[in-house]
């Protein structure tokens, strides 16, 4: 039985202690057409694996030294960063209601018993991979702005919480951008909403490709974005927003009715060590917006600067 060509470059972690299990697991892996195999002996082994990459399915034995299968897959449920690995148990254990129970209850989504036939095991490695992949397809669509094709403003806070902890930790500076098209609703208003849509997405555009790969950028809502700039002081993400309005200001954006308009962009800028609270954080961003909107627009202006006037 061969795997689906969609499933065959998954990334399979076979965990066993026995060498013979091991080479018999990975020659029906790789027989079925799986490249990506990689094997663990222990739990020592298996995190170690972890730490090199997410794989997209584990095969566990129940019968390991120091932690059984059902603790480590107890572990793997406690991780934030593992907890989404399907794990399907493997083991030479008499299939018993106790431990099919206890299979389930520690996290596991599948049971299989030696001895079995190889199109067994691949049959049931291939459904829990469709399954894995389609609720991966399903959560990133939950993360995605459908008109821009941004992160949305879930995602983002997420990322942002993320930046925050590992600026506190490391003592480093990251940097938020909250931009918003200046007189948007003249825009729907006289030209109509598909036509704020396409400057919507353009503008969307036009910042994606100006940002490192490092950055993110999202919808925030409405016509507003917000950037997250990782090591980066307010004077760096100055530097940043002065370029991306003046790059917006340049341009001219086109309609499906083939009319031409001009818009132009300002920006709120914070800078912070982790110290505080995303909630703070945006608030400071967007009353530094607010100081750039009472400005005059089309332009930046730094949160110590907005407190200073």
């Amino acid at each position: 039985m061969l795997a689906s060509a969609e499933l065959a470059d998954s990334r399979i972690l076979v965990v066993d202690d026995k060498e013979d299990n091991l080479a018999m697991l990975e020659t029906i892996l790789r027989d079925a057409g799986f490249v990506h195999i990689d094997l663990a002996r222990n739990s020592d082994e298996l995190f170690a694996q972890l730490g090199q990459g997410r794989p997209d399915l584990i095969l566990l034995d129940i019968q390991l030294p120091k932690h059984d299968g059902f603790e480590i897959c107890e572990q793997l449920q406690a991780s934030l960063d593992h907890a989404e690995i399907p794990v399907i148990f493997i083991t030479a254990m008499h299939k018993d209601a106790k431990s099919i129970v206890r299979a389930f209850a520690s996290g596991g989504v599948d049971f299989l018993t030696r001895p079995f036939l190889p199109e067994e095991l691949i049959a049931r490695v291939q459904i829990q991979l469709r399954v894995e992949r389609h609720w991966r397809q399903l959560e990133e669509l939950t993360r995605i702005d459908p008109l821009t094709g941004l992160l949305n403003r879930r995602a983002m806070s997420e990322q942002v919480e993320t930046e925050r902890r590992r600026a506190l930790r490391t003592s480093s500076t990251y940097a938020l951008l909250l931009a918003d098209i200046d007189h948007f609703k003249p825009v729907n208003d006289n030209n109509g909403h598909h036509c704020g849509d396409a400057v919507l997405s353009a503008c969307a555009r036009l910042l994606k490709e100006r940002v490192r790969r490092s950055e993110q950028v999202c919808r925030w809502g409405g016509e507003e974005f917000l950037l997250l700039l990782p090591d980066t002081n307010a004077a760096g993400a100055a530097v940043l927003a002065n370029a991306l309005r003046s790059a917006v200001e340049d341009s001219t954006f086109t309609c499906d009715n083939d009319r031409t308009l001009r818009v132009t962009l300002s920006f709120g800028i914070m800078a912070d060590s982790g110290e505080c609270s995303v909630e703070e954080c945006i608030s400071k961003a967007d009353a530094a917006l607010y100081a750039a909107k009472h400005a005059g627009r089309n332009c930046c202006i730094t949160h110590a600067d907005a407190v200073g006037r």
